[in-house]
């Protein structure tokens, strides 16, 4: 399967769902099933057309009357991390990070359900069936990032390792972890394993303009974004 092939794809639109990001907002997706013979450059050719993968699928916002769901992506080559960026990174230092194929446990599914009750008020759920299938599952290149802090777990990242790119595809913590800019610790710590990897661009998800939760990314700089046009242009 190549690049080429994927115009014959048949894909079809979820159910329509109250939107994660933005208040009175209805969300509906355009969601593909490439199956088990995807290939990494077919992978990097849907994150770059504005596709993200959560479990076997790869879903894009195609919300009516709304793009406000842009994907991004920076340079890790030419990133050049801001003081107040450095800060945050330099505030988890004395967490431990460990990085291996992705494993459910029940101290992770755990976690997350605790994040997203005082984190998410989206229509996200943490039953195992669930976490197993949308986190834990889905693709031969993911990684997982596990942060411990004294010998106890306390975050989980979850990536798409890739020739050329590094993805995020979720990141949740310890509620109580807020104070330390947890989120953007976590990007930071990607980019540098992007950069470690030799991987040119890090992708980390969407940015959503009046989502105030997703507005830290816009911090990272210099970076692009996709536009309606299918083209990436600098973020400003």
């Amino acid at each position: 399967m190549n690049s080429e092939e994927l115009a014959n794809w048949r894909g079809s639109l979820s159910p329509p769902e109250s939107c994660p990001y933005l208040d009175g907002q209805i969300w509906e997706n355009f969601v593909l099933d490439p199956g088990p013979d995807l290939t990494t450059e077919v992978h990097e050719h849907l994150l770059d057309s504005g596709f993200r993968r959560m479990g076997g699928m790869f879903f894009q916002p195609v919300c009516q009357g709304c793009r406000e769901c842009r994907s991004m992506r920076l340079d890790t080559d030419h990133f050049k991390p801001s003081r107040s960026l450095r800060k945050a990174r330099n505030r988890n230092l004395d967490l431990v990070m460990k990085v291996a194929p992705p494993e459910y446990t029940e101290e992770k599914r755990v976690l997350l359900a605790e994040y997203l009750e005082t984190r998410h008020s989206g229509p996200m759920v943490a039953d195992e069936e669930a976490v197993r299938e949308f986190m834990f599952s889905g693709s031969k290149r993911a990684m997982e990032m596990d942060y411990y802090l004294d010998g106890e777990l306390v975050a989980v990242g979850l990536i798409d390792q890739l020739p050329n790119i590094v993805s995020s595809l979720y990141f949740f913590y310890e509620p109580s972890l807020g104070r330390r800019s947890m989120g953007i610790a976590s990007m930071m710590f990607e980019i540098e394993w992007a950069k470690s990897q030799r991987c040119q661009w890090y992708h980390p998800g969407f940015v959503v303009s009046g989502c105030p939760a997703m507005s830290y990314k816009t911090r990272f700089a210099p970076a692009e974004l996709l536009n309606n046009d299918g083209e990436w242009e600098p973020l400003t």
